[in-house]
């Protein structure tokens, strides 16, 4: 997972990029209130943000244009209340601006970058590669899954004495997928189990059944190979999508780290930096 912060960040993105999709058009006047205009880019801004940039101004009726510019009155008239009172200056309504003033600065950034971002067909390659170079080994496998090591060393002794392995995993196997279907997991990558079982796997010749029990987070395994494969990686026009966006919230990721570690940060209290101390670990941890 990436960090809140990062998330943030994108989201403030994504806010900017509704309400900036006609930033190229003329300022046009749309209407006045007191004196004080209000353009067409900011009652296209309105309609982003009500509708979660959903909906563009031009897909609006009527009557929804009506209840956009009511709402923009409402806005443009109680603030004007506020600054004749001087709510401006109280403290908490100062940060609140200076917050979403930032917020909407920081999208707009973010923005920009995400715009200007190219992923080249050779990053797109060596991607490709690194993920998706080499065949994936792949096995057919079956398992009975006990509590106890004393459980699992009496199937097995049972099995060397010729007990049928599906029988004993449909009334013994405490898995409750595979032991109904006679313990078979079928066909699966040895990277999807845990590395306690794939090593055993890895060690197992066609047809053999583990001879000492395997033991997991999960409990004894006494495991049965039955074949083992190579499955052909995806395309890369299959996988291509996957890749990019990947590739590009990477490079979001260092972009953002990047105007982080060249900031010149100073904290002037123990509390924020203890603050920051904790968001860090945290973003380490997320990461």
């Amino acid at each position: 997972m990436k960090n809140r912060y990062v998330l943030a960040i994108a989201l403030a993105a994504i806010a900017t990029s509704a309400c900036s999709k006609n930033a190229d058009k003329p300022e046009q006047i749309f209407a006045t209130v007191n004196g004080e205009n209000i353009t067409t880019k900011e009652f296209e801004s309105m309609v982003g943000m009500m509708s979660n940039g959903q909906i563009t101004a031009d897909k609006l009726t009527p009557e929804q244009k009506k209840m956009v510019v009511d709402r923009l009155i409402v806005i443009h008239v109680a603030a004007a209340d506020a600054m004749k009172q001087g709510l401006d200056k109280q403290d908490e309504t100062a940060a609140n601006l200076k917050m979403a003033r930032l917020n909407v600065l920081s999208g707009a950034a973010v923005k920009q970058y995400m715009d200007k971002m190219t992923v080249s067909d050779a990053e797109l390659q060596s991607e490709y590669t690194a993920k998706y170079g080499q065949p994936t080994k792949e096995f057919k496998a079956s398992h009975i899954l006990v509590k106890t090591e004393e459980e699992a060393n009496a199937i097995i002794a049972k099995l060397k004495k010729g007990a049928d392995f599906a029988d004993l995993a449909k009334k013994n196997s405490t898995d409750p997928g595979s032991g109904k279907n006679g313990g078979d997991l079928g066909w699966f990558p040895g990277k999807q189990m845990v590395p306690e079982f794939t090593a055993a796997l890895e060690k197992l010749e066609k047809g053999k059944i583990t001879e000492t029990p395997v033991k997991s987070q999960f409990g004894y395994h006494i495991i049965k190979l039955e074949d083992v494969r190579e499955s052909a990686p995806p395309a890369l026009a299959d996988v291509k999508a996957q890749i990019e966006s990947s590739l590009k919230q990477t490079k979001f990721q260092k972009y953002l780290e990047d105007l982080r570690t060249n900031a010149k940060v100073e904290f002037k209290s123990e509390s924020s930096s203890s603050a920051a101390s904790q968001a860090s670990s945290a973003s380490s941890a997320a990461k």
